[in-house]
């Protein structure tokens, strides 16, 4: 098997989308391309869960009308293929930073594929603060579940993120 395993994660469409009224916003911290070597995970069944990127904070300000449900952000792969043999993660850490009122909850780490899931849910009226260490930290992870269908190569992902009410 070969050794040199690559696998490159763009992560550039970040959604900003209105919910009701102008100021709802946003917005991922440090947008940028993940290139993950596979190299380490030489012997099949060593180390099959890693932690590719911590580094992206999701920031949001919203405003919601109480007579309305809370709103949730959603993330998904909007475009591309997941390789065979390899399984994507995400997992929201709980707000930290300067930001006030209703924040939202993250609901643990969850498989993305092509179908939106819940990441941060029950957001009221808030706003996370802007940039890195401020909102809610993202952890994007691979579980190699099949070494065999491991191919090398370059592969490129969009993963969507969207805020909805």
């Amino acid at each position: 098997m070969n050794s040199k395993k690559y696998l490159l994660a763009l992560i550039v469409i970040t959604l900003t989308s209105p919910v009701g009224w102008a100021q709802n916003s946003m917005s991922v911290s440090d947008q940028s391309s993940i290139s993950i070597d596979l190299s380490a995970i030489v012997t099949a069944g060593m180390h099959t869960e890693m932690v590719v990127d911590n580094s992206q904070w999701i920031n949001y300000s919203l405003d919601v009308n109480p007579a309305e449900p809370y709103a949730s952000i959603s993330v998904e792969i909007a475009s591309g293929n997941i390789p065979n043999g390899i399984e994507l993660y995400m997992q929201a850490g709980y707000h930290t930073g300067s930001g006030r009122g209703k924040t939202g909850q993250p609901t643990g780490k969850i498989r993305i594929d092509n179908m939106p899931k819940v990441l941060i849910n029950d957001i009221g009226t808030s706003f996370t603060g802007h940039g890195k260490h401020q909102g809610h930290q993202l952890i994007l992870s691979i579980v190699i579940t099949d070494f065999a269908l491991l191919q090398p190569g370059e592969y490129t992902l969009y993963i969507q993120y969207t805020l909805k009410q």
